[in-house]
This record gives structure tokens, C-alpha cells and sequence, in this order.
């Protein structure tokens, strides 16, 4: 399948910024915009492109054919130009100082504030987004998680999350590839394969692929956040003991042939709250809009749950609590 991105814009927001290359070649981390684009979708097995150039597109040209040039070391012999031994290694990357920097750079713009920071991720992005935030890695605000929850070796590295934030995580009970108690990752067919193969390149170790139950990672970020303290076990009963007693937990409406959700939630008063939306018999997609795949590959998901609404919900509470607006406190209503 190839993948077609619009690379035409003429920048005119941010010619302030560089007026001499177009937009899709502004630097983030040090690498074009578009490069992140193109490796988000690579990451996910999609490496066939097709770049529609417009504005400064001899730039863009000139990015791809000297690539290897600009992200190799080189031995040329002198006296012959011609002789050029190209030493190719996997580029070194970093997700944190790309996302720090596209912050900044977004605020730069007037488009964004660089604070308060709130991740959000669907699946392997949400394992990845949990990680960033459990281990203090970047200074998140909120963190909104779908259809993934945390990997077991992330959590042996920091059983309690080093931050305090807000955290809501969805997911459906019947997920095809992230078990909601836990256990190992299912990667099938050939996106699958790809996933594997990276996940080695990138270190993973055998018996790495474990991912823990939803309920456990809930209760580490109601830990974290000092809801709750000492006595936690995880699994699909949780049980809490300490200074907390058991969270809220309430049956959402559903319509008529849709799944039932049910919401949990552990608060308290000037602490973030942490909430979880388990979908009995959901599958695995990001509920209240079109999915990715059909029902059959994925499972079933809910309709009338809207995870859109809750993240920006979510977005805009913490955002008045930052700049010391008045909200409703979670622990006062529950």
C-alpha cells in the first residue's frame, strides 16, 4: 500500500521561522518534519511513499538524494571524487528531544503552548506514551491511553510512576492484541512480523513482550498520584488497602445493541484522578468513530463512547488547573 502526503505548503505562518525552505523541511530534533511523518508510518510497516511537491520542491528532492550523504560517516579517497564509501548505521534517534522540541517550536509559532504537555496513543503508541510518562521523561500533564496499557518490563523499571498526572485509560476486555489482564503481546500476520522484527532491533529482549492488565496500571498511576498507598495488587480484581478505599465505580448508559462500559475511577481531593473505561466484548480501535479495520480483524467496539470528547475533556480540565482556573474537583463529585 503507498502512502501519499501533500508536501505543497507554502509556509507563510512561519516564514518568521525560515523563510528559505518549505515547510515540510522545517527541523524538529534535528530531522525535517517530514522525515517523522514518513518514519511514524515506516514504524508501522508502510515504506512505499508518494511525495506531492509544490512549493520548494527541488528541496525536497535534494533531501532524499543526498540522504545517505548527510545521515552516513563517508570515506572519500583523495584525488578521486568518484570513490565515495558510504558507512550506513541506523540513525540515532530520540522521541523525547523530538516531542521537547516540537513543543517549543509550536509555541515558537503561536500555535501551542509548550505547557502543560498531554500524551495521548492508541496500542503500541499508547505503551510507548505510558513509558515517556512513567519514567519522568518528559513533563506530562495528562496522559490518555487506548487499546494499550504498559509493557511489564517498563513497569519493573519504575513500579511507580515518577510523575503525577492525570491519567484515563480505554480499552475493551476482547482485545485481539492487548490483553486486558495481561500477558503476552499477540503480533500476527505480517504487520506483526514487522512489529517483531523491530522490537529486536530496538533491544527487546526475549520474554520483553509482556504487557501488564489494565487494572494494575491504573492503580500505579493512582499510586503515583497518591491515591493510593501500599496494599495494591493487580489483576482483574484489584484489591487496595491503606488510605484509600475502593474506586467508583459506575455502569455508563449504552444504546440499544451496544457494548456496556464501565468506568472506574480513583480520586480524591487535590490529587489527579485515574480513571479506567472497560469495554465488555470491545476490541481493539479508538471508540466513537470510524476504525481502522473491520470488526472481524479487530473485534467490536463501542459507539456511543466518545474517546475524543474525553481527551479534550480531560485537555481542558488540567489546563485550567495549570493556570489556576476554578473546575470541578474529581474527588468532590466522587
Amino acid at each position: 500500500m503507498q502512502v501519499v502526503i501533500l508536501c505543497g505548503g507554502q509556509g507563510t505562518r512561519i516564514r518568521d521561522v525560515a523563510d528559505d525552505i518549505p515547510k515540510p523541511m522545517i527541523p524538529i530534533g534535528g530531522r525535517p518534519i517530514l522525515w517523522h511523518i514518513m518514519k511514524g508510518f515506516a514504524a508501522q510497516g508502510f515504506r512505499d511513499f508518494v511525495l506531492l511537491l509544490g512549493y520548494k520542491g527541488d528541496l525536497i528532492k535534494k533531501f532524499f538524494l543526498d540522504y545517505h550523504l548527510l545521515t552516513n560517516d563517508l570515506t572519500i579517497r583523495v584525488g578521486a571524487h568518484d570513490d565515495i564509501k558510504i558507512h550506513a548505521r541506523e540513525p540515532d534517534l530520540d522521541d523525547t528531544r523530538f516531542l521537547t522540541e516540537l513543543a517549543s517550536h509550536l509555541e515558537g509559532l503561536g500555535a501551542a503552548r509548550s505547557w502543560p504537555v498531554f500524551l495521548a496513543g492508541i496500542a503500541q503508541g499508547a505503551r510507548y506514551a505510558e513509558h515517556m510518562a512513567r519514567n519522568g521523561l518528559l513533563p506530562v500533564t495528562g496522559l490518555f491511553l487506548v487499546a494499550g496499557t504498559a509493557l511489564e518490563s517498563s513497569r519493573r523499571m519504575a513500579p511507580v510512576p515518577q510523575l503525577r498526572a492525570s491519567m484515563v485509560l480505554v480499552i475493551g476486555t476482547s482485545d485481539p492484541t492487548a490483553p486486558y489482564d495481561g500477558g503476552p503481546l499477540t503480533r500476527r500476520g505480517i504487520s506483526g512480523l514487522i512489529l517483531k522484527r523491530r522490537a529486536l532491533r530496538h533491544g527487546e529482549l526475549p520474554g520483553e513482550d509482556i504487557v501488564a492488565g489494565a487494572e494494575a496500571v491504573v492503580a500505579d498511576w493512582a499510586t503515583a498520584n497518591g491515591i493510593a498507598r501500599n496494599g495494591i495488587t493487580g489483576g482483574s480484581r484489584l484489591t487496595v488497602t491503606g488510605s484509600l478505599g475502593r474506586p467508583l465505580i459506575e455502569e455508563l448508559p449504552v444504546a440499544p445493541g451496544d457494548l456496556s462500559v464501565t468506568r472506574k475511577t480513583w480520586t480524591r481531593p487535590g490529587c489527579h484522578p485515574a480513571i479506567l473505561y472497560r469495554i465488555d466484548g470491545g476490541g481493539h480501535g479508538w471508540p466513537g468513530g470510524p476504525q481502522f479495520m473491520p470488526d472481524r480483524v479487530i473485534g467490536p467496539m463501542t459507539k456511543h463512547l466518545d474517546a475524543t470528547g474525553l481527551l479534550l475533556d480531560m485537555a481542558e480540565r488540567e489546563t485550567a488547573i495549570a493556570f489556576g482556573h476554578p473546575v470541578i474537583d474529581w474527588g468532590e463529585i466522587a
